[in-house]
């Protein structure tokens, strides 16, 4: 039974070595660039010229990039081309590009300031320093630093975003001190007051519908009372976030006490 003959005769490139990269272009109006090259394999016009030379005769031509990975030519020698082209680029890129920053904050610090000053902020620049530059009176302002000042606040409720109500706090029934980390949680108990103590990792639970009985409560050490608060929207409704007043009853009526 005969076997099929076999292939012998080496790629059309494979004599040849790579000993650069360039690019060749040739703008003949200011508004056209055209490809300044053309691979000597296959004839198709190039701008990214593989520079390669025969091992024997020493010719220098210049081949594409898809001629080159298909046609023979010394694999590590246009991996290690690619690789050096690659890092080239992305080193040029990388340069270019902070330089365009470098050159855009130059600009801005001119017509605007350094950050952190408040004509910084009112060109929109949004990073941290520029933010804390921001007036009363901003939604920055109200966001960042949960300022409950008469113009913040206006301004939240100007959004249509946020709205006042009445929420319930939980707080120290020795000192009447609220407990603004105190969350409401939904448990297999019902809804459960919870409060975490960052010294022990441990949390404490109160139940959120007050019972009948205030030493119910006050024999936990914590009280209930309703404060007037800022409500954010959200797609499941409205969820009271910041508390607009100190709390002078409890939910049972009673005053609650102050400090010592």
């Amino acid at each position: 039974m005969a076997t099929a003959p076999v292939e012998t005769e080496q790629p059309p490139l494979a004599d040849y070595r790579v000993v650069g990269f360039q690019r060749k272009i040739v703008s003949p109006t200011p508004d056209a660039s055209l490809p300044g090259g053309s691979c000597f394999h296959c004839g198709a016009a190039l701008i990214n010229c593989v520079t390669i030379r025969h091992i024997t005769t020493g010719e220098i031509h210049d081949v594409g990039l898809d001629c080159a990975e298909r046609t023979g030519l010394d694999r590590d020698g246009l991996k290690a081309l690619l690789a050096e082209r690659r890092a080239a680029e992305r080193a040029e890129a990388q340069q270019l590009s902070a330089e365009r920053r470098r050159l855009e904050e130059e600009a801005l610090r001119a017509q605007h300031g350094e950050h952190g000053t408040l004509t910084r902020f009112e060109s929109g620049c949004p990073c941290s320093p520029c933010r804390t530059a921001a007036p009363h009176g901003t939604m920055t302002r109200f966001e960042d630093d949960n300022c409950t000042c008469e113009q913040c606040v206006t301004t939240a409720l100007e959004s249509g975003d946020w709205r006042r109500t009445t929420g319930r706090v939980l707080l120290d029934a020795a000192t009447g001190k609220v407990f603004d980390d105190a969350r409401v949680v939904d448990t297999r108990f019902g809804l459960r007051w919870v409060l975490d103590d960052p010294d022990t990792d441990e949390a404490s639970w109160y139940p959120a519908i007050p019972p009948k009985r205030r030493s119910t409560m006050v024999s936990k050490g914590v009280l209930l009372a309703e404060v007037e608060m800022l409500a954010r929207r959200t797609r499941h409704g409205w969820l009271p976030l910041l508390r607009l007043s100190e709390p002078t009853t409890d939910v049972w009526g009673e005053p609650v006490p102050g400090p010592d």
